[in-house]
């Protein structure tokens, strides 16, 4: 007996979330692997092993694509660190978190995109990309803040070069150390052992 009509469209639609999340992993890590201004269309659809043509059922352009790759790695960046800010634990467990996740291997390539190349994005969305990343930044600036009145963190630190300082060091970890070793070789505890031994409190 063929499926009502409603769960068919929904069956459909799930399907194409699904194959547009792996064509957007293809593009995230195309642009990350080549670099966004030699990566092509081609590649992309080397990578998925599909046509070209069939891409641009999911994207117009590749600046279409590295838009939708720098916004959803952003705002899922954004999203875990406000739940960490937000938890009931020590700050200093909560930044070993917050480095942790900022170097997880399913993302690697989402924050390559987003530090590298967001501002090759079109200019109708640069304002939302530099949105997403002062927000960003501002969650671990209050998380600094908040080692700071717990008496984890040296007071006399400025929160907002602190926290920028951290997440040049991720960046820079994320950059240097191809997954899983950014986040499965203990790289993240030995930034948080570098981070502790300058910032805290004495």
């Amino acid at each position: 007996m063929d499926q009502p009509a409603p769960l068919r469209s929904e069956y459909k639609r799930q399907k194409r979330a699904k194959r547009r999340g792996e064509v957007l992993d293809a593009a995230a890590a195309t642009f990350a692997e080549h670099g966004y201004y030699a990566a092509t269309m081609q590649d992309i659809a080397a990578r998925l092993g599909m046509r070209p043509g069939s891409l641009y059922h999911y994207f117009r352009s590749k600046e279409e694509a590295l838009a939708e790759v720098c916004r959803l790695g952003g705002h899922a960046f954004v999203e875990t660190m406000r739940e960490i800010c937000a938890a009931d634990r020590p700050a200093r467990e909560r930044l070993l978190e917050a480095i942790t996740a900022h170097l997880a291997e399913d993302w690697r390539d989402y924050v390559s995109n987003f530090t590298l190349h967001r501002m090759a994005v079109p200019e109708s969305v640069a304002p939302e990309m530099a949105q997403i990343a002062r927000d960003y930044l501002a969650l671990w600036v209050d998380l600094v803040r908040q080692g700071q009145v717990t008496g984890e963190i040296a007071s006399d630190l400025d929160p907002r070069t602190t926290a920028t300082a951290l997440v040049g060091m991720c960046n820079g970890a994320a950059a240097a150390f191809p997954p899983p070793r950014a986040a499965g070789d203990g790289v993240a505890e030995r930034l948080f052992a570098l981070f502790l031994q300058g910032a805290a409190a004495r």
